[in-house]
């Protein structure tokens, strides 16, 4: 038989679907039969089992039924017990208690009223202070706006060297670049964040700059040495030294935010 060595427990009845009641395992007949005999056994075990011991079955069943009963009746008897005893001067005694307790729960009203009328209060004042921050930002953007609302000059065309680079190259207050030994202009590439950069060479190594920066440099000094160069018109291509002013990263920030609320 095929599955001869396999023991009972492999053998499972398919409990839904097309072949609900077959039995998988048993790839033969024979092994089908005897996995058939072996269960009947066992139930017919467990039936003889019942009918011997039936009396203690139905015992420990009745035993089982009486202790619920039991705890639905001491429950019962415990309600009635507390009705019975609750009498009437215990109710007397008992009665600044319950004013006391009227008393508190009247004060606790009062106080759920104000509570609600703090929090409308504080919610007012709340808002009141938010509006009063917005008119203060507004006020604040609008005075930095002022300073920018004013048309760029266009200066007269100058040259200058290129500090690190003298006699290599040289760049104009117009944003343009100059190179001394090919006798020509430099090509400028626009760099992913939208800045004019070159590359400038000394010998065999070259250096990537930003040409906002070298105007910056060689045109608008720099008194409180100021970390960033800012344009004003926000146009990042535009390098003409009217249009660069050096700033901290705070005045960059909020030149950025004057022109996203379009002060400028």
């Amino acid at each position: 038989m095929c599955g001869e060595d396999k023991p009972l427990s492999e053998y499972y009845v398919v409990k839904s679907g097309k072949k609900a009641g077959q039995r998988k395992g048993a790839k033969c007949k024979p092994c089908y039969i005897k996995v058939q005999n072996e269960r009947d056994k066992v139930s017919e075990a467990k039936k003889a089992y019942v009918e011997k011991n039936k009396d203690k079955i139905r015992e420990y069943n009745y035993n089982r039924f009486l202790a619920v009963k039991d705890t639905k009746e001491f429950k019962e008897k415990r309600r009635e017990y507390d009705k019975r005893h609750r009498s009437t001067d215990d109710y007397k005694d008992n009665a600044h208690i319950r004013a006391d307790q009227s008393k508190k729960n009247r004060e606790s009203k009062k106080n759920h009223h104000l509570i609600a009328i703090n929090k409308e209060l504080l919610k007012a004042r709340v808002r009141d202070k938010h509006r009063r921050i917005e008119i203060e930002k507004l006020q604040y953007y609008k005075s930095i706006a002022n300073k920018y609302n004013n048309p760029i000059e266009q200066p007269i065309k100058e040259w200058a060297d290129i500090k690190g680079y003298e006699g290599l190259y040289q760049i104009s207050n117009y944003g343009q670049v100059y190179s001394c030994i090919r006798d020509r202009g430099l090509e400028q590439m626009i760099t992913d964040d939208g800045y004019m950069r070159v590359t400038l060479y000394k010998g065999d190594d070259g250096k990537k700059v930003k040409v906002h920066r070298l105007v910056a440099n060689a045109f608008n000094p720099n008194i409180h040495n100021k970390p960033e160069v800012n344009h004003i018109d926000s146009n990042r291509e535009n390098n003409i030294s009217s249009n660069l002013e050096w700033t901290t990263r705070q005045e960059n920030a909020d030149h950025r935010v004057c022109k996203r609320m379009k002060l400028i």
